[in-house]
């Protein structure tokens, strides 16, 4: 790996902090010289820096899954707790008009009303609770909804009252209470939605779209994005046609190996069992007529169909796999109901071996070079009990090490979101972690990646 710097760094590059007394800034290469002394060109610098900070912490947070590209809407699943609904309704709405009580930083920059006969904070709140009484049956008739912006963009509260009327019309609660405030943490702006689904004549409860209420919310988003001119979310179960209509979004289809196959592929470079049997045998099981048809097929592709048990399986090489990890409807018993009792195919005694398949065939000849080269001294150090490891290096990306990894921390490092390229086990209960990101261009490019190191080192690994 490139880089890896084991100081003691204070992370200062990071917006918004200040720091303690006593520490000291980070040094750079760039600061080291008598020139860079002058308070223009380190504050010049400074802000540089700062802004490949943000983008290693973004590509990090994209990793994660924290980072969004797109506006996004969710639904808050209420949680049944011992509190009565006038007391759950009270704390929902006061947390939208005052954010900071419950999470701190987090402040509010808009924030109004629909639907009341009052226009205090107070009021507003005793006549939801008040018509949420109404209804004996509903334990909590009033649904909580968030719409989020991604990093960068900032609705204007015009744009905020015209989403939450859309919002309210296009879930069939047009003239229902509601209250709602746009929030503002450091990274994103998001508004919070409370609405009374409690209709204010009848005192019936509206079902929106019969229960489907959710991907009604999703059609409303891509409305949104277009109207107001947001930036699109990426693979959007529905999109906005040409015409102004909603379509729902074609999505592929095809088979996928199982996390356990792809991490196979991950750690050999070589197609799984499961991705060979699906990418040779899908269609021929899918489209065959007859049990005959399906050994047929299977057999010219190098495939053997087995029925064991209850259920079948399909042999690749030796290896064997379930039928219905191809694709679910291969089970015996659907297969059964749709070309009758199951026949045995006639397969030689000994079926021709599979060869492995290189899962990206740009690379093939290349890692078989590399294998031919290495593997021999590879399996001397092997039969000596040597440890072996593999340090990797890219010109386009940096492999991040974080060295003295607990077992506890493995689980929490991948809790909190990460997914690591590889795990090594170094020692007996002592691990490696290498986390792979873009390089990030420019002269602090190597910087920031030791600063991440040292980062992701002191949270999970050794904070030497």
């Amino acid at each position: 790996m490139e880089g890896v710097l084991r100081c003691k760094m204070t992370p200062v590059l990071r917006p918004g902090v200040i720091l303690q007394k006593g520490q000291a800034p980070l040094d750079t290469p760039m600061m080291l010289g008598a020139a860079l002394l002058a308070s223009e060109r380190q504050k010049a610098e400074r802000q540089k820096t700062a802004e490949h900070w943000t983008n290693a912490r973004q590509v990090l947070d994209k990793q994660r899954g924290i980072l969004w590209q797109a506006m996004i809407v969710k639904k808050i699943k209420h949680t049944v707790n011992s509190k009565p609904k006038e007391w759950q309704i009270g704390d929902l709405v006061d947390y939208i008009r005052n954010p900071d009580v419950k999470n701190r930083g987090e402040k509010i920059e808009h924030a109004e009303g629909l639907n009341f006969i009052t226009d205090t904070h107070s009021g507003q709140k005793l006549e939801m609770i008040a018509l949420a009484r109404e209804t004996v049956r509903s334990k909590m008739p009033v649904s909580h909804w968030v719409f989020s912006w991604p990093e960068g963009e900032q609705p204007t509260c015009r744009q905020v009252d015209e989403l939450v009327e859309f919002f309210l019309k296009g879930m069939g609660l047009e003239g229902h209470q509601a209250i709602y405030g746009l929030h503002c943490d450091t990274r994103n702006y998001h508004v919070h939605i409370a609405v009374n689904r409690v209709h204010p004549e009848t005192l019936k409860v509206i079902r929106t779209n019969n229960g489907f209420d959710i991907r009604q919310a999703h059609k409303i988003r891509v409305m949104l994005e277009k109207m107001q001119g947001w930036s699109q979310l990426e693979n959007s179960p529905y999109v906005v046609t040409e015409e102004g209509d909603i379509a729902q979004r074609i999505t592929d289809t095809a088979p996928k190996p199982s996390p356990k196959a792809v991490e196979f592929e991950k750690a050999t470079g070589e197609k799984s069992a499961q991705r060979i049997a699906q990418e040779r045998g899908h269609e021929i099981i899918k489209n065959a007529k007859s049990w005959d048809e399906l050994h047929n097929g299977l057999k010219n592709v190098g495939l053997r169909f087995e029925k064991k048990g209850s259920g079948a399986i399909i042999w690749v090489g030796e290896t064997a796999i379930k039928a219905s990890s191809v694709d679910r409807s291969f089970s015996m018993g659907n297969l059964v109901k749709r070309l009758g009792e199951f026949v045995a195919g006639n397969y030689e005694a000994a079926m021709p071996g599979i060869e492995p398949e290189s899962l990206n065939p740009a690379i093939a000849p290349d890692l078989q070079i590399f294998q031919a080269a290495t593997m021999p001294e590879i399996l001397k150090l092997q039969k000596r009990g040597e440890n072996i490891y593999y340090t990797p290096l890219s010109e386009d990306k940096h492999h991040i090490l974080i060295d003295d990894v607990s077992p506890e921390n493995v689980v929490r490092l991948q809790k909190d979101g990460y997914k690591p390229a590889a795990i090594i086990e170094s020692s007996p209960h002592n691990f490696q972690c290498i986390l792979t990101t873009p390089k990030f261009g420019g002269e602090f490019d190597r910087q920031i990646a030791n600063q991440l190191t040292a980062m992701l080192n002191r949270e999970y690994g050794d904070p030497k």
